[in-house]
């Protein structure tokens, strides 16, 4: 689950083309959210300015963990995310499906942020990933570049 960015082609190329490669040399399904622009406004001085967030993701990631565990289509899921949203996702999961496990892949240095999900899912590996994994996101950064 990601989503492309519109105000920086580069990197909505540079997206595009890892995402591609994903698909193609992992079996990966990608599923994609959206920015939205939005006008928040800036601490004391009340100025609002041009920022975009992303959306979805989330709910995208949702709906597709529970619809593959309905479908039987897994055992595992192996979610790679500090983002707390997905904490409510697990824990229903977990009641769903107490035969299927869920594994925590969170990224380096993003420990601290996701706590609640540590405590709910099955399995926890904090930027710990097996060689395979690693080797293809070096062949994948290789293949972009």
């Amino acid at each position: 689950m990601s989503a492309y960015t519109n105000f920086n082609p580069h990197k909505k190329a540079k997206h595009q083309l890892y995402t591609q490669a994903l698909e193609q040399l992992s079996k990966t399904k990608v599923i994609l959210g959206k920015f939205k622009k939005k006008k928040p406004r800036y601490g004391k001085c009340d100025q609002q300015y041009d920022t975009c967030e992303e959306k979805e993701s989330d709910v995208n990631i949702a709906i597709q963990i529970l619809e593959d565990a309905f479908l039987d289509r897994m055992d595992k899921v192996f979610l790679v995310t500090a983002d707390t949203d997905l904490n409510s996702t697990i824990v229903r999961f977990k009641q769903l499906f107490p035969d299927k496990k869920i594994i925590l892949l969170i990224p380096p240095k993003r420990l601290k942020q996701s706590y609640e999900l540590q405590q709910n899912a099955n399995t926890l590996r904090a930027g710990q990933y097996k060689r395979n994994s690693v080797n293809l996101f070096i062949f994948i950064h290789k293949f972009m570049n």
